[in-house]
């Protein structure tokens, strides 16, 4: 009877931690996807946008080392409001830009969204 109590719940310890980590797989490989995702949006808008493509690489960089090292990061290190206030800089000169802009700008809420 105690044989089968432990194992019991030594199954459902096991079971916990696996849906515990698989979640947290997820949500890395979501944002991920989001980052990519703006980034590759911010390249089609063109050279106007390197600077904001410069603030994800760096903000993921600081993710990732934070991720990495489990340490606390400071929100504001993140970079998010430098990155939106670039975002919301650009001026598009045609039709096109102007949509890869609001793309962007959605990306970059869902991503923040993700993220908090």
């Amino acid at each position: 009877m105690i044989a089968t109590m432990a194992a019991l719940v030594l199954g459902l310890l096991v079971a916990s931690a696996k849906n515990f980590y698989d979640a947290q797989g997820n949500e890395l490989t979501q944002m991920s996807a989001n980052v990519i995702l703006l980034d590759r949006v911010l390249a089609h808008y063109g050279p106007e946008a390197k600077e904001a493509r410069d603030l994800i690489r760096a903000a993921v960089a600081r993710t990732l080392d934070m991720l990495w090292h489990q340490s606390q990061m400071d929100p504001r290190a993140a970079g998010g409001e430098i990155l939106y206030d670039k975002i919301q800089a650009l001026s598009p000169a045609s039709d096109a830009q102007r949509a890869l802009k609001a793309q962007a700008q959605v990306w970059l809420s869902i991503s923040e969204r993700c993220a908090g």
